[in-house]
Order: structure tokens, then C-alpha cells, then sequence
């Protein structure tokens, strides 16, 4: 995420709004990247401040010569992935392709605003090194960019009330590392800034470089460096963190994170497009705390806007509740499975006290399984022809990765077809249909009523309005990626006259598809607080 720093800090600084990228490029994963796997490599560019992308590897649909199902590969079976109709997972790109237009229009708007720039001068980039390893700021919260003193020429690269670029990202400090390449109109900024009241830290300073050849500029300017440290906003750090020393400082980030959180993430939903308002916040003068919960690598977006409601809402939560229905009255609660009796605080100043909850979740098991193999066409080198798919069923008592269900699904790829049963008794008015991470894609069914795009890393949906008194059915449609079969023919993979092996001598590893972890129901109470 380093190297996504180091083009967006120019371009917020220049006012560029679009920051652009080719993505999903791994190398060794051809007909193997899972879709989670490339919606991780989007959640890291997005953090980076890269909101708009182009994604690596849609294959022309036409034939082409010398080369065999399932058509033709970029760079040679080298890097993911050959989107398009020949994958089984196709026909379901629309739910994370939607995902992705949401970030990025969210990414494409107003001005970010940005805790630290660091000074970083090359005069070549064959690489893009990360310039800052240590992950101290990253855990304190802070945010940070990169910017060469050549950038010092923007126009919005000025101070004002102690502040670089007010305009822009509002940078707090800048930091020199020991080490930087430095130039002589660069310092002149440098020293600049620092009179204007901008915090300047030399960090384990010991020793600096300038580029190009000027002695008389260079001795002018290390005489400049000299005279900066009589300045109270020039710092010279020989030990400890960065995190640390901003800490000393009374520099803040303007976003802190915290763990131990308990609460649903509330906010915009980018799998669906929904709006949640915040139900439990407090709010000071200068601060909003949220409580979150998110599962590893899980994403959300929040934001403020001023509004003229001012229902009652909760200030904390605890275990089993999930505050519902804030900013309006009456204020409710969704309380599930907890032995323990609960108090929460309402912004009002009252506390409210929630009894156990005593219906537990139940996981679904029995599971008619429909496997739709996908093989390729009898003439290999026929790609305008369909693949084979030849289907085969079986009974599961719990959810297992393919290759676990059956020797005969070792190598298989395609799409799964999942049912199953439960019996609803009406003695709670909520319920979550509950799975653990999906592997590629999935889609939903409950009763016949397809759910809303389900988020792949913690997929999750509130199924109360679709149930009904006695059985109710679950269907889960599972695809996969193709590079499980093509483990049976990779020795005759070819494109463009060169074989696959001629690039990737090993048959790919076996990848573990399918709908692995435990579906379960998890009922809720709703009760009024407010």
C-alpha cells in the first residue's frame, strides 16, 4: 500500500480527482484468483487513495489460432485473470462490480485530508520501494502521503496557521527521513514552511544527500538546514517511533481506531446500496465515536451529513445487542442470544436495561448438493464452443469444501447448487441468515426471494420479512473459478502456440471451493428503549 502513497500524495496535491489503476494482476493465478482475493487488492488501492479502476485480463471472445479451451490467456498463463462468460462466476460479476462503482464513487469525492507528508525525492523509479516500512502510524491511526520537493511548486503548496496545503490535505507535519535525497530549491521551501509554523520533523536524522552537482547551492542550503533547528516547529528525532514522537508533540490523527468493538457496522452498505443511520455514537465538541464490528479485511463506509432529527440514540452497546431505528422514535433494539441481562446508556442520560435473550442460533444441516461440472468441449481448440456440464448430486449433513465431499470432486470446477430446510416457529420478530466467508461468489435464496448481494467476507442478511410459519427453503448458488479442472489438462493448455507449462511448469495447487463454513439462523428480540 506503500507505492499507492507515493502517486496519490502529488495528485491530492495537484487536485486531481481521479486517481487510476490497473488491478487484479497476480502473478501464478491465472484461472485461480478468487473473487475475494481480488476485492482485497481493491480494499488496499482504496486505502491508498486509488478510487478508480480498470480490471486486468478481459481476453478477446474471438478464437484464436494455436490455442485451446478455455481461450485466450494474457502474458501466457502468467498473471489473473481471463474475465468474461467462459468463467462459471460470470453471469455473477454484477454484485461486485457494483461494489466496486459505489467505492469509487464515494472515493471520487471531496477533498481527502491527510495527517503527515513525508519528504521523498528519487531521480529514478525502476522500483517503487516502500519508503516507510514500519506500521506504528498505520496502528495510531495516523494517515499519511508522500510528496518530492519538486511537488513544492504546486500551487496549493503553501502554509497557512501552521497547516501545508489547507486547501488540499491539510498536512499537519512533514517528515524527513535520515537518508532523503534533498535539493536546494526543496530546503529553501522546507525552511519556508517551517517559518510559516508548519511542524517539520527530521526523523533518525544523521545524514542526507542533494541532487545534481552545485557545491556553492548545496553549502547554502545545508546552512539553512542548520539555522532550522533554533525554530520551536523543527524537530530532530534520533530514536523511538514516529507515533511516538507525534504523540509528544499533541499531534493528533484526525481518525483514531480502537479494537474490542461490539456494535454492527452501520453506515452505507457497498454490496447493496443501503443507507443505515448511526444508532450508537457519542458525540463531543470536536469528536464522533463509532463502535464497529468487522471481520478481518471487511470494509465499510460511513458518513455525516447535518440533520434536523434528533431522536434518542445509544451511546454504548454491549454483547448480543444491535441498536435498530435511530434518529426517530420510538428507539429499538435487536437483542440476540446472551444469558446475561444488559444495560446501555441513551443519549438522553437515561440507561436502558435489556433482559436475556434465551432462543439460540441453530445451524442448518441436511444439504442437497447439485454440482455442475464445467469440462472443456470435445475439441479443445473449438473456444467458441460451450463447455461440457454434467451435473451430479449429493446429501450433506454439514458444509464441506468440495474436494472433502467426494474424491470424484477433486478437481472440479463450476457451480454448486445448495438447498436445504428449517422450520420457523414465531417465537422471535428478527433473524439472520448467517455464513462464514464465501470462497468466489454466492447468491441467495430464501423462499424463492433472491437476498441483496451478500458481503463475501462476512455474509450476513436479515431474513425476518421472508420467513414463514412452518418450512421455510434456503437455495445457495456457489461458483468457482475454472483452475481446479484445468489441473486435468495443463499439459495441454495452450495460447497463442505456447503452452502453459512453457510459462508455469507446475500444475497449479488444489483450491478448496465451495460453501465451507456453517449457514446458521440467528434469532433476534426486538425491544423498544426509547
Amino acid at each position: 500500500m506503500d507505492s499507492y502513497r507515493q502517486y496519490s500524495g502529488p495528485a491530492h496535491l495537484a487536485g486531481k480527482r481521479v486517481i487510476s489503476s490497473k488491478a487484479g494482476a497476480e502473478i501464478m493465478k491465472a484461472y485461480q484468483q478468487t473473487i475475494p482475493e481480488l476485492l482485497w487488492s481493491l480494499e488496499r488501492s482504496f486505502a491508498g487513495s486509488v478510487n478508480q479502476f480498470v480490471l486486468h485480463g478481459y481476453p478477446t471472445s474471438s478464437g484464436y489460432g494455436n490455442t485451446t479451451w478455455p481461450g485466450f490467456a494474457t502474458f501466457a498463463y502468467l498473471f489473473s485473470d481471463m474475465h468474461g462468460p467462459r468463467q462459471p462466476a460470470f453471469s455473477f460479476y454484477s454484485d461486485f462490480l457494483d461494489w466496486l462503482s459505489r467505492n469509487q464513487y464515494i472515493g471520487q469525492r471531496g477533498i481527502p485530508k491527510v495527517d503527515i507528508a513525508f519528504w521523498s525525492k528519487s531521480t529514478s523509479y525502476k522500483t517503487i520501494p516502500t519508503v516507510y516500512s514500519s506500521e506504528d502510524l498505520q496502528e495510531a491511526g495516523y494517515t499519511y502521503e508522500y510528496l518530492s520537493p519538486d511537488n513544492f511548486a504546486l500551487q496549493e503548496a503553501y502554509v497557512s496557521n501552521g497547516v501545508f496545503a489547507p486547501n488540499r490535505q491539510a498536512f499537519k507535519v512533514l517528515v524527513v527521513q535520515s537518508g532523503e535525497s534533498l535539493t536546494t530549491a526543496g530546503v529553501s521551501k522546507l525552511v519556508e514552511y517551517a517559518q510559516n509554523g508548519l511542524t517539520v520533523i527530521f526523523f533518525w536524522w544523521t545524514s542526507s544527500n542533494y541532487s545534481g552537482y552545485n557545491p556553492k547551492a548545496a553549502n547554502s542550503a545545508a546552512a539553512s538546514l542548520e539555522k532550522l533547528g533554533s525554530l520551536n516547529t523543527v524537530h530532530m528525532v534520533l530514536g523511538g517511533t514516529l507515533a511516538a514522537t507525534l504523540q509528544s508533540l499533541n499531534i493528533a490523527p484526525r481518525t483514531s481506531v480502537s479494537s474490542n468493538a461490539t456494535c454492527d457496522a452501520p453506515g452505507l452498505s457497498p454490496e447493496q446500496g443501503d443507507v443505515t443511520s448511526m444508532s450508537t455514537y457519542q458525540q463531543s465538541p470536536t469528536h464522533i465515536t463509532v463502535p464497529l464490528q468487522l471481520a478481518t479485511n471487511r470494509s465499510i463506509i460511513v458518513a455525516f451529513h447535518q440533520s434536523s432529527q434528533s431522536g434518542p440514540h445509544a451511546q454504548n452497546t454491549a454483547d448480543g445487542i444491535v441498536p435498530v431505528e435511530a434518529n426517530g422514535n420510538p428507539l429499538t433494539v435487536l437483542r440476540s442470544y446472551d444469558e446475561q441481562t444488559r444495560s446501555i446508556k441513551l443519549s438522553n442520560g437515561k440507561f436502558a436495561t435489556l433482559k436475556p435473550m434465551t432462543s439460540q442460533p441453530s445451524t442448518l444441516g441436511d444439504w442437497t448438493l447439485v454440482v455442475e461440472s464445467w469440462t472443456p468441449p470435445s475439441d479443445m481448440y473449438n473456444i467458441a464452443a460451450r463447455p461440457q456440464r454434467t451435473n451430479s448430486s449429493y446429501q450433506l449433513s454439514t458444509l464441506l469444501p468440495w474436494n472433502e465431499v467426494s474424491s470424484r470432486l477433486a478437481n472440479v470446477s463450476g457451480i454448486w447448487y445448495y438447498s436445504t430446510s428449517f422450520w420457523w416457529p414465531p417465537v422471535t420478530n428478527a433473524d439472520d441468515l448467517v455464513s462464514g466467508a464465501i470462497s468466489h461468489t454466492a447468491t441467495v435464496t430464501v423462499n424463492g426471494q433472491i437476498l441483496p448481494p451478500v458481503d463475501l467476507i462476512w455474509a450476513k442478511h436479515n431474513i425476518c420479512s421472508l420467513l414463514k410459519q412452518g418450512e421455510n427453503i434456503v437455495e445457495v448458488v456457489v461458483s468457482t473459478p475454472l483452475g481446479n479442472v484445468l489441473r486435468n489438462y495443463w499439459d495441454e493448455l495452450e495460447t497463442g502456440g505456447k503452452f502453459a507449462t512453457a510459462t508455469m511448469l507446475a500444475v497449479p495447487d488444489e483450491a478448496a471451493y465451495g460453501l465451507p463454513s456453517p449457514v446458521k439462523i440467528v434469532p433476534y428480540r426486538k425491544d423498544q428503549v426509547a
